[in-house]
């Protein structure tokens, strides 16, 4: 059986496991980061909708709570004057690495390059991902249609991205986009990925700053409580069915591109993730969703993914040794 541990995402980033979690924007605070890192994974302080005083602070958090490696994700987009004070942030602190997404990662990869820090991109289709590699992007994240928040127009799913992606990049290729437990992690690497990168499997860890209320919808949900709202107009996510979201896709057909970014903006987030009020906000979050049935910590959680992920290659190896009329390890 190969150990998973010596994953080239593994070595790459002085991890133990080859999991990574999401750079969730007001959910990746240091106190997640910091419990996903002591537990073996790649904890990730994400920088939206934080200031730049307030992002210093809370890297310098994580990194005080575990002397395991911590990552960064900023979201790339309009706002040049934030990301580029953003990236001075991370660029400044002992992060392990930075992690891009959303936007043309091209004009900030010399910042991060330029300052020996290792640089991850999150890319939707095959094309981007051998363009983030040839960029200089130590690690690629391959995120495909099932991931919760931003959505690719390409609708590009797990079971076909992966592969394809895999034989375009020679660097660690990370999946997301539906990967909450050890089935998926065991399949992504049949897939050709190094290892999964879990944004709403630890929304629903006890370390994260998601509402009470809100981790009970979520666990409740099936694998079909999610939809994508702002396609029409290229700003599509995917959320947890609610009040707000049916709401904002009956608005979709007629509101201008200046009304849907006012029904998509940061404060129905806000409302989802931190007040529990899941009628008026909404919760950005993959559908994977309906696979999670527990609220677990987050060492817990990583544990338990390992052990599933070891049983089910297990399995699926001894299936491929008696299809070939091969005597099992045990026989």
């Amino acid at each position: 059986m190969t150990d998973l541990t010596q994953s080239p995402v593994c070595r790459l980033l002085g991890i133990r496991y080859p999991i990574l979690q999401g750079g969730m924007t007001l959910v990746g605070n240091w106190r997640l980061a910091s419990a996903v890192s002591a537990g073996g994974g790649l904890g990730v302080v994400s920088a939206g909708r934080m200031d730049t005083a307030t992002f210093r602070r809370e890297i310098a958090m994580a990194l005080d709570a575990t002397d395991q490696p911590v990552g960064v994700n900023i979201p790339i987009g309009r706002q040049h004057d934030w990301i580029r004070a953003c990236f001075e942030v991370a660029i400044d602190s002992g992060i392990k690495i930075v992690l891009m997404g959303g936007g043309d990662p091209k004009p900030w990869c010399p910042l991060v390059k330029d300052a020996g820090k290792l640089l991850g991109i999150v890319t939707a289709t095959p094309e981007q991902a051998a363009k983030a590699e040839a960029a200089g992007a130590d690690l690629v994240v391959a995120e495909s249609i099932e991931a919760g928040g931003r959505t690719s127009r390409d609708e590009l799913a797990g079971v076909t991205l992966i592969p394809a992606a895999a034989e375009r990049v020679s660097v660690p290729l990370v999946a997301a986009g539906g990967f909450v437990d050890g089935r998926g992690l065991a399949a992504a690497l049949c897939l050709g990925a190094d290892g999964v990168q879990m944004g709403t499997r630890f929304m629903l860890a006890e370390e994260s700053p998601v509402h009470e209320k809100t981790r009970r919808a979520m666990v409740e949900s099936g694998i079909t409580d999610t939809m994508v709202v702002g396609a029409r107009h290229r700003m599509g996510r995917r959320v947890l069915r609610s009040a707000a979201a049916e709401n904002v896709q009956r608005c979709e057909p007629e509101a201008s591109l200046e009304e849907m970014i006012d029904l998509l903006s940061g404060e129905w987030s806000l409302r989802g993730l931190h007040e529990g009020d899941t009628v008026r906000g909404m919760v950005a979050c993959g559908q994977g969703v309906g696979l999670i049935h527990d609220v677990l910590p987050a060492a817990e959680i990583i544990a338990n993914i390992m052990g599933e992920a070891a049983t089910h290659l297990a399995r699926a190896a001894d299936l491929v040794r008696a299809a070939d009329g091969a005597p099992a390890p045990d026989a």
